[in-house]
């Protein structure tokens, strides 16, 4: 007996699937079979004891062949997959996580998905002060030095936000955060102080300008959105200086509900650009479409944030999303398991700083660059594993309509340098088309099927390791589309 199991919800036998009665005969396939149902077996046996976790669960040692047995947490902030438990603060609640497991054992794989509920801990955290001023990002030396003798120096770096940290609304739960920025806007600007605990919001946070968002740290405050469209976003044609940080936006993942994390969209990329906007201490998650997308903006500022587990809606959905934008710098930032899209997308965009990233357990491709005007990108310490297709994809292609293959050089990503960084465990590292100018410096590849794969694409390659020799194309056919 088969089945065949829809992701769309539900809990163990209660999720919607389809059956079909088959008769395995080859003797392989059956003993695959038999073994495989003693691991989810297990697998169920474990859960079943543990449907309230107070400590971590023992999950990689699970089955009687555990290498067979894989996990996969909806929530990794309190359960990773590795079954690691982090108690939500007693001003959040309990927690509610559903675990994927996947047991595969040669041709045979079988699923089950199971719900943990993690209690809140007893006694309250004070939580740490949270400044209001924006975080200053220090650029790691080897960046800085990269720029002066590669680029020579021809980068234009972000500009910060300016504050008006002197005037100050204070919002309790239930209390309207929309009221506090409208009356800190006609006063010039201002900060929103969320205190601790679920902010719930059912619409748009309508941003201003010399608007600063704080909470009391990620673990502690949290904007719930319920809504559509957008929790955060604007109204304005061109919105500047603004800060959110030191909290979790948190959508609502199983729904209906097409909705982003953060969608800020300039009206003309000449005339009206969002700019000097700051992310900083975030966590962004469980939304539908986008967890960050910006669209015609510049002075990004992506600092100490988590984006993660966004974009169930769709494949074109990813958990960050840069448009049309230019001066970014991402440091320190975390965006791992996109739900079908990638984990960072990087269209028509320039002047972009990535330190310290990474990105785990993509579906398709880990990180996406093409476009025009895309380019001047430095990626130093990016660590990608675990995409089900390609870590780095650089294409080509025009991005509203990735099907057709464009050979014009200025759709494709240039100058590129990659350095420090680790692109391992991916089914291919790398699949690049007429990316020009591309350094790869001190940096290591070892994927499944292929490290690099380019097709007329001839980038420099400095004390870099490879498992797969990068292999040239100049044919388009003979590459992989994804």
């Amino acid at each position: 007996m088969l089945s065949f199991i829809s992701d769309d919800g539900g809990v163990g036998v209660q999720r919607p699937h389809l059956v079909l009665t088959t008769v395995l005969t080859d003797p392989k396939e059956i003993a695959d079979f038999k073994q495989a149902e003693r691991d989810l077996a297990s697998a169920r046996s474990l859960l079943e004891k543990s449907k309230v976790a107070t400590s971590n669960l023992p999950l990689q040692t699970r089955g009687l062949s555990p290498e067979s047995v894989t996990w996969s947490s909806w929530d990794t902030d309190i359960i990773t997959d590795g079954g690691e438990v982090t108690r939500p603060q007693k001003e959040i609640g309990d927690a509610h996580v559903k675990l994927d497991v996947s047991v595969t054992h040669g041709a045979v794989k079988m699923r089950d998905r199971f719900e943990v509920e993690v209690p809140a801990r007893e006694v309250a955290e004070e939580p740490r002060p949270t400044p209001a001023k924006v975080d200053t990002v220090e650029l790691e030396s080897t960046v800085k030095t990269l720029i002066a003798d590669r680029w020579s120096n021809d980068f234009t770096h972000v500009e910060y936000p300016s504050q008006n940290i002197a005037n100050e609304v204070l919002v309790h739960p239930g209390e309207s955060i929309q009221s506090a920025v409208d009356t800190l806007a006609a006063q010039g600007g201002g900060v929103v102080r969320l205190t601790e605990g679920i902010h719930t919001v059912a619409a748009k946070i309508n941003l201003k300008n010399i608007i600063t968002i704080v909470g009391a740290g990620r673990d502690h405050t949290v904007i719930r959105y319920q809504g559509t469209g957008a929790a955060i976003g604007t109204a304005q044609r061109t919105l500047t200086d603004v800060v959110v940080k030191d909290l979790t936006i948190a959508g609502e993942r199983g729904t209906a509900n097409l909705s982003h994390g953060v969608l800020l969209e300039g009206v003309d990329p000449v005339a009206s650009r969002h700019s000097r906007i700051a992310l900083q201490n975030l966590t962004v998650k469980d939304f539908t479409v986008h967890g960050v997308h910006m669209k015609r903006s510049s002075n990004i500022i992506m600092s100490n944030t988590k984006v993660h587990h966004n974009g169930e809606a769709n494949g074109l959905y990813h958990n960050v999303y840069w448009l049309f934008d230019n001066n970014i710098l991402q440091s320190d930032v975390d965006m791992s398991n996109p739900i079908r899209g990638k984990g960072a997308k990087y269209t028509s965009t320039s002047n972009v700083i990535v330190q310290r990233a990474q990105i785990r357990n993509s579906t398709v491709n880990g990180v996406q660059a093409d476009g025009a005007n895309d380019n001047k990108i430095l990626f130093h310490k990016f660590d990608i594993t675990g995409s089900g297709k390609t870590a780095l994809w650089f294409i080509a292609e025009i991005f509203s309509n990735p099907n057709q293959y464009t050979e014009d050089p200025l759709n494709a990503p240039r100058d590129v340098i990659i350095n420090e960084s680790k692109i391992t465990g991916n089914k291919r590292g790398g699949v690049w088309k007429i990316a020009s100018n591309v350094q790869v410096i001190n940096s290591t590849f070892a994927n499944w099927d292929s490290d690099l794969l380019l097709m007329k694409s001839y980038p420099t390659f400095e004390n870099t390791t490879f498992t797969h020799p990068p292999q040239y194309f100049t044919d388009p056919a003979k590459v992989p589309l994804f």
